[in-house]
């Protein structure tokens, strides 16, 4: 399962961004967040960008988690 929540963050990460006009590849955006593999011929922005938005998305699942396990 959790490979499977991988997989989609990765490629959620790198759709989100490229809209916005970020260069990175999916495998690099998969490298980076799941090696910490930064890429060299990226600037740092893209790489900031990338790395911003699965921390939010993290942030927001603890959130939601915490959210539920309180309620019961």
């Amino acid at each position: 399962m959790q490979y499977q929540e991988d997989i989609f963050e990765t490629m959620h990460v790198h759709n989100t961004t490229t809209i916005e006009g970020n260069k990175l590849s999916e495998n690099q955006v998969g490298d980076l967040l799941e090696k910490g593999i930064v890429p060299e011929d990226k600037s740092l922005r893209e790489v900031n960008e990338v790395q911003n938005l699965c921390r939010s998305g993290s942030i927001r699942r603890l959130t939601r988690e915490k959210s539920l396990s309180s309620s019961s």
